[in-house]
């Protein structure tokens, strides 16, 4: 029986017959493979295309990326001002209280000892090295054909 990915519906497919075997419909198989396809695109290729001059260090990157950055950025630093007042002998209580944070946050930072990455991971992350290798294959085999 072909279904969509509701858990009521596979449900009660199950107490109808444990022999029915379920299979996802064409649409909703199609619509998660575009999906996940128009998601490595966009992580892959920049928001805009931009020259890049010697003054800038990076290309222009997309919104999200830009604030997960600048979140890291202000975290590091609140981390780094908790060492330096814990250096400076003032207690969690206290750092908690100056800083407004809770004494779980203090103690949290306290154990971080480099600057925190909160790049969010996708399950197909591990097939990025084959794409690139499969990409630069294709790219050498078309200019390979040219000549």
């Amino acid at each position: 029986m072909t279904r969509d990915g509701s858990k009521t519906y596979a449900l009660a497919i199950s107490n109808a017959s444990s022999n029915i075997t379920q299979i996802g419909d064409r649409w909703h198989i199609l619509h998660q493979l575009f999906d996940a396809v128009k998601k490595e695109v966009f992580s892959v290729v920049p928001e805009s295309w931009v020259i890049v001059t010697e003054k800038e260090e990076s290309p222009v990157t997309r919104k999200a990326e830009r604030f997960r950055v600048e979140n890291e950025e202000k975290r590091w630093m609140r981390i780094q001002k908790v060492h330096s007042l814990q250096s400076e002998g003032y207690s969690i209580s206290a750092i908690a209280k100056q800083l407004h944070l809770s004494r779980g946050t203090i103690y949290a930072d306290l154990e971080q000892s480099q600057k925190p990455s909160h790049k969010r991971s996708s399950s197909f992350d591990r097939f990025h090295p084959f794409i690139r290798i499969l990409l630069q294959q294709n790219q050498t085999g078309d200019q390979i054909e040219k000549a």
